[in-house]
């Protein structure tokens, strides 16, 4: 159980490195409140009410690990391993990249459905003229059928 300030500090160092090697992002300092939280210890009882954890951290970082913060959301700050550098912006979030994968996925759907529509398109234009005359195909129903709705 994490009891000192250097238990804490040592913590944030072996988590950073932890979470470093898995996936080369920050540990977030939300998740350490729930660390400790999990080990029946809570950072304002080891630090005190003088410091918020962002700050008691920066302040006893010294070649242990590195805190870096989003530049646009400042809540969002973690830590490093102190000799490697890190960029919010460079690397896309969960939440974006689960975006991502909805649009591909969306667009894989759509795809099939927009291909036999073309392609149902296409032999009608190849019809004769007569043909052609014979055909009624409301524009709405081929702008269901593209749409999915």
């Amino acid at each position: 159980m994490v009891r000192t300030k250097s238990e804490l500090i040592n913590l944030a160092a072996e988590k950073a490195a932890q979470q470093w090697q898995a996936d080369r992002s920050p540990y977030l300092i939300s998740d350490i409140g729930n660390d400790l939280k999990d080990m029946g210890a809570f950072y304002k009882e080891i630090i005190g009410e003088e410091y918020s954890l962002t700050s008691f951290l920066r302040a006893n970082a010294a070649g242990k690990f590195k805190v870096v913060v989003h530049p646009d959301k400042k809540a969002k700050v973690g830590v490093i391993p102190p000799n490697e550098e890190y960029d919010f912006n460079a690397v896309p979030s969960r939440l974006q990249e689960a975006e991502r994968g909805h649009s591909a996925e969306r667009q894989r759907k759509q795809t099939p459905r927009k291909y036999v529509v073309l392609n149902f398109l296409e032999a009608l234009a190849e019809l004769d003229n007569s043909d052609l005359e014979q055909v009624q195909l409301p524009l709405t129903i081929i702008k269901k059928l593209l749409s999915g709705k």
